[in-house]
């Protein structure tokens, strides 16, 4: 697999499996993460590798990012841990909070690729949420905030082909929560609640548990096999969304 990924959000979860499963493929990745501590386990787990610490959201780290490792493929996986609470419980900037890392990353993006920072034929990849297809009534605005990211994803794809460009962009919903990541454990344990119970009853509602390496090996057949568009992902498997 000749090829370079930029993960952004490979130090835990989601992101750290897929670039784990796409180095082991022989793919060079570049991994992204707030810290220095995820990076290094990992480099120390897995060969093709090269660490970069830094925060994506900040401005010029995204073209930054580009610009040094010229990637064809780029993954974004990683997102900020809403706080959890009704909506009388928030901050005009806590409830903005997603909207300027996770949606303002994916915007960084799709404008640095429609405007040259990934070759014809490259791929971009947005890692958005359940939230955003069902509503979440206790992480103030992350719904919205990774519904845009799909909504981002398709305008670049429509300008994409209207230059022809020759980019695919594309968006993953993860539909269940995922097991044993940090996001999942508190929305578990809020909702769980909420509904007069705990964390692990809340997880049980679904029969097979969504992993983060089931999800990486989708997230490897659309780098290896892009196509524009969205995609569901639960334990039972993948769904077009069109």
């Amino acid at each position: 697999m000749v090829g370079k990924t930029l993960i952004l959000g490979a130090g835990l979860g989601v992101g750290r499996a897929t670039a784990t499963a796409l180095a082991k493929k022989g793919r060079n990745v570049v991994a992204v993460s707030r810290s220095a501590v995820d990076l290094d386990s990992l480099c120390a787990e897995t060969d093709n590798i090269t660490p970069e610490v830094m925060d994506a959201s900040e401005d010029g780290a995204v073209s930054d990012l580009l610009g040094k490792h010229g990637p064809d493929t780029v993954l974004h996986i990683g997102g900020i841990k809403p706080q959890m609470g009704p909506i009388s419980s928030y901050d005009w900037s806590d409830f903005c909070a997603p909207w300027f890392n996770d949606t303002k990353i994916t915007f960084d993006l799709a404008q640095a690729a429609l405007n040259g920072a990934i070759p014809q034929g490259g791929t971009v990849l947005t890692f958005a949420s359940g939230a955003a297809l069902n509503g979440s009534p206790l992480s103030g605005g992350y719904a919205g905030a990774k519904r845009m990211q799909h909504f981002v994803m398709n305008y670049a794809q429509m300008e994409a082909d209207k230059r022809g460009l020759g980019l695919t962009f594309a968006t993953i919903y993860p539909k269940q929560l995922i097991a044993g990541t940090a996001i999942a454990q508190e929305a578990a344990r809020a909702y769980g609640q909420m509904r007069g119970g705990d964390a692990a009853s809340f997880m049980r509602q679904w029969d097979t548990p969504l992993t983060p390496e089931a999800i990486s090996a989708h997230m490897c057949t659309l780098v290896t096999h892009p196509k524009a568009g969205a995609y569901s992902i639960d334990g039972a498997g993948v769904e077009n969304l069109g």
